[in-house]
């Protein structure tokens, strides 16, 4: 396909420069362009996860340089071997950027811009093509996102977990990680706990030999309904407004009273409790 360089890129000159083209088929069946349409709740999620202290993008964005026939827009200097710099003619308007793979965020970044946030400062890793053709484009594209698996949810809740696990105390967990915390507690809290080893993990490897089984992310789901009816609201409120738990809204969930007031071990003995006949 080509040679192509690895580089951190101010976000600034990606929502100056890159355009967002989308795929339009004709209805004689021709076509012209690459990009999916630009899904709004997606571009929305990467904002106010952007604007949480812990957010990464550790993904490359795929981009491609295409250079004007008349005049250069950027030049590529040899700094020395396996080393390249890119400098931009800043001065020019023109539209030179096409984006491969990452439109939704760099859409975010670009809603962040426009909401006044200050991201001269910000740079996100870049993979480049030059005057790479359209056809080849579309191929990187299809290649990276038809090959791509999801990650089992109750996988990546467990490693979720880890990370919450170093907390010092539950009091900053939202109600989603709390019911993770909660439900992974049951799962390995003793073997005479009737849900020792039943709700299963995707891809860990841990014994079990019950007939009965339950994926932990379906289990965490029940449990967080016990404390909220909007975990993703009050997640936002707690992640991105700085509010404690006591300044949320009483939804008058069964074990609401008990989050609000960080009383957790309440909510957990709960809800490992064996129902009586």
């Amino acid at each position: 396909l080509g040679i192509f360089y690895t580089a951190s890129v101010p976000v600034s000159l990606l929502t100056k420069y890159s355009t967002n083209e989308q795929r339009k088929i004709s209805s004689s069946g021709v076509a012209e362009n690459i990009e999916r349409q630009l899904r709004k709740k997606r571009v929305d999620d990467i904002a106010n996860y952007l604007q949480t202290d812990d957010s990464i993008i550790p993904n490359s964005v795929i981009i491609n340089f295409e250079n004007n026939d008349d005049e250069d827009l950027f030049i590529v200097k040899k700094v020395e071997e396996n080393l390249f710099s890119f400098e931009v003619d800043e001065t020019k308007t023109e539209m030179f950027i096409q984006v491969i793979d990452g439109q939704h965020r760099i859409g975010a970044y670009r809603k962040l811009e426009v909401a006044g946030n200050d991201l001269s400062n910000t740079r996100i890793t870049c993979s480049i093509f030059i005057d790479l053709p359209e056809p080849i484009q579309a191929y990187i594209f299809a290649t990276v996102n038809f090959n791509q698996k999801p990650v089992d949810k109750s996988f990546a809740l467990e490693l979720f977990n880890h990370y919450f696990a170093s907390f010092e105390d539950t009091k900053s967990l939202s109600p989603f990680p709390l019911s993770v915390k909660i439900a992974r507690n049951i799962n390995f809290d003793s073997k005479e706990n009737e849900l020792y080893k039943k709700i299963i993990i995707k891809e860990a490897v841990y014994e079990t030999d019950t007939a009965f089984k339950i994926s932990l992310n379906t289990f965490s789901k029940g449990i967080c309904l016990l404390f909220s009816k909007a975990p993703k609201k009050d997640n936002e409120r707690m992640v991105l407004d700085k509010v404690s738990r006591e300044d949320l809204e009483d939804d008058r969930t069964p074990l609401r009273k008990f989050y609000l007031k960080d009383q957790d071990k309440i909510s957990i003995d709960l809800s490992k409790a064996t129902p009586q006949e």
